[in-house]
């Protein structure tokens, strides 16, 4: 079964944009609360977790297209 190149075009876009995602939730701030960088580190965590499930899905779908 053929999986559509649009379908694989767009896992590739939303791990590029949980990968932004990451990129945005890396900083720190000075003087902020340890909880509120604890939270976005999590955060960013969960993020890249999903990144790599949509990279996996997209190598998926190539690979079960040929």
């Amino acid at each position: 079964m053929a999986i559509h190149p649009l379908v694989i075009a767009e896992l590739k876009i939303r791990a590029a944009q949980m990968d932004l995602k990451c990129l945005e939730l890396n900083i720190t701030y000075p003087g902020e609360a340890v909880g509120i960088a604890s939270r976005r580190h999590r955060s960013r965590k969960r993020a890249m977790e999903i990144a790599d499930s949509y990279r996996r899905l997209a190598e998926l779908a190539e690979s079960d297209g040929e």
